[in-house]
């Protein structure tokens, strides 16, 4: 199941270097206090800076209704959506968004991406076909939120631990698999539940709360 998690993404590659006064190599990132705004900048190679922001829908407190930062209409028209995002940015009334608004000004209107901020809400409940000749890894077989940046990660795991249990088939394919299965299943909805806590966090400008080497770097193929 895909769900919308209620906001739109917007990136952009610019042609310049980053400002100064910003740490060479360095990603940086401000959220506005209401978590309606998050903006992201870093490097992306020698002389190209990228950005990034992530908006909110508004909410009506009184009816509840929904108001989209842009329509899905309004996707495709990316010089009104540099206009836009603009306008949103310089009335947020801080000077803490300035590095976004000065890369979003200086970008080409064509390189700007757009997209919903959707994520796979499930995982399994088997990642093996019942004859046992199809067995699902990586993307194909779990979504994940980007706070974390584990995609890659947890496909790699996704190998290991398949590894281990056809290593360890005593009870035979069909056990081996259905270990598999049930491993990585409890594994990847355990980080993607703190994945997509760990970003609602962060667009609500809280700290992480937690050692996430403890979830990621600690973790043993064997358990």
């Amino acid at each position: 199941d895909i769900k919308d998690s209620g906001r739109v993404n917007i990136k952009a590659i610019v042609p310049v270097d980053m400002s100064p006064e910003y740490k060479s190599g360095y990603q940086y990132a401000w959220f506005a206090p209401d978590g309606g705004v998050g903006c992201f900048c870093g490097p992306a190679g020698a002389g190209s800076t990228y950005w990034a922001l992530s908006i909110a829908d508004s909410v009506d407190k009184e009816s509840g209704e929904v108001s989209r930062f842009l329509s899905d209409d309004a996707h495709d028209d990316l010089p009104a959506v540099k206009d836009s995002v603009l306008e949103r940015l310089k009335g947020l009334g801080t000077t803490d968004c300035n590095f976004a608004i000065d890369l979003v000004d200086r970008t080409d209107p064509g390189s700007i991406y757009v997209s919903r901020s959707e994520e796979s809400s499930s995982v399994g409940p088997d990642l093996t076909s019942s004859d046992g000749k199809i067995v699902l890894v990586g993307d194909s077989a779990h979504g994940m939120s980007g706070s974390y940046g584990q995609n890659p990660a947890l496909a790699l795991e996704d190998a290991a631990v398949l590894a281990s249990c056809l290593k360890s088939c005593e009870d035979g394919l069909g056990g081996a698999l259905e270990r598999y299965s049930k491993r990585r299943v409890e594994r990847c909805l355990e980080i993607q539940r703190r994945s997509a806590e760990r970003a609602a966090r962060a667009m609500r400008g809280e700290e992480a709360g937690e050692d996430v080497s403890k979830w990621i770097h600690r973790w043993n193929v064997e358990d």
